[in-house]
């Protein structure tokens, strides 16, 4: 598996093989390529200790009906995760739920 390094503001192209088919996906910044990653998978399983207070832009007109999306993060023991990172959870699940019919499953 490669890697691709994301710089916002300059755009950087990824070609995938899914499905049996090459996909490109091209992006400038680091939610372009989880929304075009999201919209052709079956499944999605993110791995982040950053979270977006408000996940709203990443769901946004996105067709996941049906699909299975999964998050894994972290909180650090002390400080303002264990204060901001409950309500960024609630917005991931409420928000993931509402596009794919299902409540998904965080770890």
């Amino acid at each position: 598996m490669g890697h691709v390094l994301v710089n916002n503001g300059l755009e950087t192209s990824a070609t995938l093989r899914v499905g049996g088919a090459s996909r490109e996906i091209r992006f400038k910044d680091h939610l372009s390529p989880l929304r075009q990653l999201l919209s052709i998978c079956d499944a999605g399983l993110l791995e982040a200790p950053f979270l977006y207070s408000d996940f709203a832009e990443l769901f946004a007109g996105l067709e996941l009906r049906g699909k299975k999306i999964e998050l894994i993060t972290s909180a650090r023991p002390k400080g303002d995760d264990q204060l901001k990172k409950p309500y960024a959870l609630r917005s991931f699940a409420s928000l993931a739920e509402s596009a794919t019919g299902d409540w998904p499953a965080i770890h």
